[in-house]
């Protein structure tokens, strides 16, 4: 297959450096050699950026406090430990000192964004394996407020970028502010609207703006954040539909997408995060599970505050079948919420609870099982889906003990409660005991 060039002019073959579907023998592909190693480089590299990224988060010094940038980054930081409140007053601190720069209004728009989706359950709705019908229990119902101030954020940072391009056609950084707003207005309407099309439509309203950035400075790799999505989501769509997707002018490649969001890891100005956390999520959907879990224990280095981090980190090991390294990690993440460690007191114990009580169910230690059944339906902040379906699972394994009584109580508590799914199972389960 000829060799294609990269942007540094180096020869790239499109054979795989990236996990493909499986092959013809029906076996997964394997990464070669060459890609290992190239992998294990851009790792060292992503250490090394994010750790001058995250130091320069600190606390300024006191000739430099009021450089706007200090502020921002402090509030990229607690962003990215989940802590929004936190991360939405040094964003602003960072608009007071400079209200033309449109970057700082993304930043803000952004963090609106992620606690609608933190708030909603659905940055952790693929955390919790064995809860998976909690996310799918409860529609996302969006915050009046947070969307309102997520779309004004939007609207300020176009009407700055604009009037900026108005006077200097050649302003990278309107030119890129651009593109991050149309970026995350996709998402917006991806994760919450679902309003697929529209989304879409932002897509290609980002990747338009990233190309003229790219045109005013090649060597600004944080345009690579967009391309890369752009590629990758565009080269996953099924086979069967893609036909679709020609058709209306849109080509992807997958490898392309990973090699552009490796080059913005390592590379770009503000964006080293947020190309780490893609790839790791690409990473953990191509079944490449230890290059995932490495990019995500850095991550957790830099962001300890941030408890969706482990629990990632413990799906990993799930789909590795290993099952008491995912328990390791779960009862550790306990203790820590229940000990109040930083971040982690915000962490959602009853799904936690929950997650280790199913495994124990798993092993068949049902004394643990039950234990833990009822710590993760007792907590004091138990949803009431998490809570009917742990009276469920308590019956069921009272019921498998002949425990009848106990079996039936648990039951009719479950079917008390307004989840139509377990009232239903519920009833069922109390038919079969007559």
């Amino acid at each position: 297959m000829p060799a294609t060039r990269t942007r540094a002019g180096k020869p790239a073959r499109h054979k795989a450096q990236f996990a493909r579907k499986e092959s013809l023998a029906g076996k997964p592909w394997q990464p070669e050699a060459g890609f290992r190693h190239k992998t294990e480089q851009m790792l060292r590299v992503f250490a090394f950026a994010l750790a001058v990224t995250c130091s320069s988060g600190s606390l300024a010094r006191a000739h430099d406090a009021i450089d706007p940038e200090n502020f921002a980054r402090a509030g990229q930081i607690h962003f990215y430990n989940n802590e929004y409140d936190e991360a939405f007053e040094n964003y602003q601190r960072a608009i007071a000192l400079a209200p033309l720069n449109p970057r700082f209004h993304n930043y803000l728009a952004n963090g609106f964004l992620y606690k609608q989706l933190y708030l909603s359950g659905q940055l952790d709705a693929n955390l919790y394996s064995a809860s998976n019908e909690f996310a799918k229990a409860q529609p996302i119902q969006a915050d009046a407020a947070l969307i309102q101030s997520f779309q004004e954020e939007l609207r300020r940072a176009r009407e700055i970028a604009r009037q900026r391009l108005a006077k200097n056609p050649a302003d990278l950084e309107a030119t890129y502010a651009l593109a991050s707003s149309y970026a995350v207005e996709a998402n917006y309407h991806f994760s919450v609207t679902r309003k697929f099309l529209a989304a879409l439509s932002n897509g290609k309203e980002a990747r338009k703006y990233a190309e003229q950035a790219r045109k005013l400075d090649p060597s600004f790799a944080d345009v690579d954040v967009i391309f890369g999505v752009y590629e990758y989501a565009i080269g996953s769509i099924p086979g069967y539909i893609r036909w679709l997707s020609f058709l209306i002018g849109l080509h992807g490649d997958k490898q392309k997408g990973i090699l552009l969001l490796q080059n913005a890891m390592t590379r770009s100005k503000y964006s080293t995060t947020d190309a780490a956390v893609l790839l790791a999520v690409i990473y953990n959907r191509e079944k490449q599970y230890g290059y995932t879990r490495e990019l995500l224990e850095r991550l957790g280095k830099y962001y300890p505050r941030n408890h969706l981090i482990p629990m990632q980190i413990a799906q990993t090991y799930k789909r590795g079948n290993n099952t008491e390294k995912v328990l390791e990690i779960y009862l550790g993440m306990a203790r820590k919420a229940e000990n109040g460690a930083p971040g982690f007191d915000r962490a959602p114990l009853d799904k936690v609870y929950y997650e280790v009580a199913s495994i124990y169910e798993k092993k068949g230690d049902a004394d643990a099982a039950l234990a833990y059944y009822s710590r993760a339906g007792q907590w004091n902040k138990a949803e009431e889906v998490v809570r009917a379906h742990c009276l469920l699972r308590r019956g069921e394994i009272y019921q498998r003990q002949q425990q009848t009584a106990k079996a039936r109580e648990m039951f009719e508590a479950a079917a008390k409660l307004n989840i139509p799914v377990t009232q239903r199972l519920a009833n069922e389960r109390l038919k079969s005991l007559r």
